[in-house]
């Protein structure tokens, strides 16, 4: 048995996966949102029931808002979900990836695997508008794992986040991703490394050379420290194609094997014994691609109406400064999308639609900052573009265009 979850390559899990999707064909089709590109993902949709009992009912939002920054609030919520779900092993819970029913049997004194915690930070993170995702890891030894990366807005970057065994990695003050990562342990064994162990007021750096980390949580920890071994695990990473697991089939999330995508290359393409090596192996930069970013265009406008300015007879007149926002471009996609917000010299952040007409300007140079806003309230990284202002093209009123 490994660390964490193994996925016997005779027989148990390995058995299911097929089973399970086949029977996932005759259950109701996925809901949620369905993200197109740059590669297919379905995400949890914002009003989804479960995710608000989940926030209604436990105290991880408030016990998250310790954290000055949002990466700091990722990391309480890793360790509340450490804190809040004793790892212990529960072979009948090993297609368990419902937060409300771990979360309620953890009350109990039940104990679970890494599947069943990381699912809970997924979801958990998920209740907040924050898009986490779940990943499947296997080291050399053939031992699987399971753990999350979740986008940060502060970082602009996907994050590899362990709530199994409260760790993240770190390299120059910077959170790493799940690619950084691997590439760090391709290179040198993740000899740069600094592994953060915990969060708040338990929170420890270690170096390579300062490892094991040791626990005494539960009896399982005292025998598994955190070793220089664990970075391993990024031998073989599958990332699953979905987080909807609350609306997706029966809400149990058992049914995920229908999505999922590895990470192939010269060191384990030709590993013939992974569950997953069949799965698609897409681009990096589209498995890593951006969320929540806004593209800022200038384009050719025109505003039809009667406002001061323009020709009395209501005729459409062509706006001189005109620009497109876009939340969706072919490399960044927004989840639960709600509004774009705009922000000029260094203003006041107004609402916009996706065409933006700025304000009466004084010839030069002037820049406009652009971001989005999701349903949960959650706005994204501020897109900055600079742009100057010949004194032919003066517009002498701000306009805001609807989508």
């Amino acid at each position: 048995m490994s660390r964490c979850f193994r996925m016997p390559r005779q027989g148990g899990a390995l058995r299911l996966i097929p089973c399970l999707f086949m029977a996932a064909l005759a259950l109701p089709a996925a809901a949620g949102e369905t993200q197109k590109k740059p590669l297919v993902f379905h995400h949890e949709e914002y009003g989804v029931a479960q995710l608000e009992t989940l926030k209604r009912k436990y105290d991880y939002d408030e016990y998250m808002e310790k954290g000055l920054t949002e990466f700091e609030r990722f990391n309480l919520l890793k360790r509340w979900t450490y804190d809040t779900v004793t790892y212990g092993g529960a072979k009948q819970y090993t297609q368990l990836r419902n937060a409300l029913t771990i979360l309620e049997k953890a009350k109990r004194g039940e104990v679970f695997w890494c599947n069943n915690i990381s699912a809970v930070y997924m979801q958990c993170a998920l209740s907040l508008g924050y898009t986490s995702r779940y990943v499947f890891l296997r080291n050399t030894k053939g031992e699987s794992h399971i753990a999350n990366d979740i986008w940060s807005n502060q970082y602009r970057k996907w994050i590899f986040i362990d709530p199994t065994w409260n760790v993240y990695l770190e390299k120059d003050g910077v959170p790493l991703s799940l690619l950084e990562v691997k590439d760090e342990w391709r290179k040198n064994n993740g000899a740069d490394l600094i592994y953060v162990y915990g969060a708040g007021d338990n929170e420890r750096r270690y170096t390579k050379a300062e490892l094991p980390i040791t626990r005494s949580d539960n009896f399982l920890y005292r025998l598994w420290p955190v070793t220089d071994q664990w970075i391993s695990f990024m031998y073989q990473v599958g990332i699953v194609g979905r987080n909807n697991l609350f609306t997706h089939e029966d809400g149990t999330g058992a049914y995920i094997w229908d999505t999922i995508y590895t990470i192939k290359d010269e060191i384990n393409s030709k590993d013939s014994v992974w569950e997953f090596r069949r799965y698609p192996s897409p681009p990096l930069a589209d498995l890593f691609h951006e969320l929540n970013r806004v593209d800022i265009s200038r384009v050719e406008g025109k505003i039809a109406g009667k406002a001061e300015g323009t020709e009395k007879d209501g005729k459409e007149k062509e706006a001189p400064l005109v620009f497109k926002l876009d939340a969706f471009g072919p490399a960044n996609y927004t989840p639960n999308f709600q509004s774009y917000e705009v922000q000029l010299d260094s203003g006041e952040w107004q609402d916009s639609g996706s065409l933006y007409a700025p304000s009466a300007l004084k010839p030069g140079k002037h820049q406009i900052a652009a971001r989005a806003r999701n349903k949960f309230g959650v706005r994204g990284p501020a897109t900055v573009l600079e742009f100057s202002v010949d004194p032919s093209l003066i517009w002498p009123f701000s306009l805001f265009l609807g989508k």
